[in-house]
């Protein structure tokens, strides 16, 4: 439909009477339809695609981002009030406290609410720090993704499975064997609780070691499960035959 913007001005002579009337006529353009089926959420929501969630492995964590949301989006604060007071309590256990690895605690809450009491940021990428923060930013943004839409595509089984790589590995794992992909807060504070000693761990087991990485070594991990320890062997002496000794499992 072609619509009309008409203006009119009569301009009065110098003696007072009228010299004519002006008419501008101006083109609206028809603004096209928003093809709502492009959107792939919209796909999934109506059974016509399916979608596998993938977690990357990440290093940095980017707390800045979270800021705001913190502020405005209830989700991602509860779920993080909900973590930062579970892991706050973990930094308080004696054994943790003594290992010297949370010297400057774990509350979370509080680097998002007051920016300038964040840690520096290599206690943050700290293992012990790192691997409970990491899953618990995740699962964040994954809550507010499923409150804004992904709900629905899962109530209509369009996603198929969860894999994660790294860090990712946990989170995938939740939200596998969460009814429906709806996370349980409290459970997700089990998988924390996990996240923080396995940091505990790893950094005990680096220490004890003696050995350290380089800068762009390589530092693998994986979850197996549902193979006995005679079958993952061999599977892992065929990949190493096909890995040099740098690069074996």
């Amino acid at each position: 439909m072609e619509h009309q913007a008409t203006s009119k001005t009569n301009h009065e002579s110098s003696n007072g009477t009228s010299n004519g009337t002006q008419e501008h006529n101006t083109e609206v353009p028809e603004q096209p339809a928003v093809d709502e089926t492009a959107s792939l959420l919209w796909r999934l929501c109506h059974g016509t695609e399916k979608a596998t969630l993938t977690f990357a492995g990440q290093g940095v964590i980017d707390l800045d981002a979270f800021v705001d949301d913190f502020v405005d989006n209830e989700i991602i604060r509860e779920t993080f009030l909900s973590g930062s007071a579970c892991l706050e309590a973990l930094a308080l256990d004696p054994e943790a406290r003594w290992s010297g690895y949370v010297s400057q605690g774990m509350n979370i809450a509080q680097w998002l609410s007051v920016p300038e009491t964040r840690p520096e940021q290599t206690y943050l990428s700290s293992c012990v720090v790192s691997q409970p923060l990491i899953l618990l930013c995740q699962i964040a943004l994954y809550r507010d993704l499923y409150a804004r839409g992904l709900k629905k595509a899962w109530n209509e089984g369009a996603i198929d499975s969860a894999v994660g790589h790294s860090q990712g590995i946990l989170p995938a794992l939740l939200i596998a064997e969460s009814p429906n992909g709806d996370i349980c807060l409290e459970r997700l504070n089990d998988y924390l609780r996990y996240a923080f000693w396995q940091g505990i761990a790893m950094a005990t087991s680096y220490e004890e070691s003696g050995h350290a990485l380089r800068d762009g070594d390589a530092t693998p991990m994986a979850a197996v499960s549902g193979m006995d320890i005679r079958t993952l062997s061999a599977f892992v002496d065929g990949v190493n035959k096909q890995l040099p000794p740098t690069s074996a499992m």
